[in-house]
């Protein structure tokens, strides 16, 4: 599993730049998501059984402390799809003003000769 993370943020870290690769690394991250999950069920169904079972709990520690640190691995996905998200929403914001004040302009200087 650390692997596939590990290749996961090499594929992907900065190179979030269009809708076909985000799409492709979102169904990619989800699929690590839920393995991640199950792998962390799996080792606190023992504990669940058995709380005293100090191998048990040993295991269940190491797979926490694994998907821990994968998780921060991870953690730039999230950070640039809304870092991207923003830079578009505003990207299309300064358009839309633009826009706006050069009708505004053209309106003016209209009325303005005539």
């Amino acid at each position: 599993y650390p692997k596939q993370v590990n290749s996961f943020a090499d594929e992907y870290k900065g190179n979030l730049k269009d809708a076909e690769t985000i799409i492709e690394a979102l169904h990619k991250y989800e699929e690590l998501i839920s393995t991640g999950s199950y792998l962390g069920q799996y080792r606190m169904l023992p504990v669940q059984a058995d709380s005293t079972d100090g191998e048990a709990v040993g295991q269940m520690r190491s797979v926490a402390t694994m998907l821990s640190q994968v998780s921060g691995k991870m953690s730039f996905f999230a950070s640039e799809v809304l870092e991207l998200s923003l830079t578009n929403y505003l990207e299309s914001r300064l358009i839309a003003c633009i826009s706006a004040y050069s009708y505004t302009a053209h309106m003016s200087a209209d009325i303005s000769k005539g």
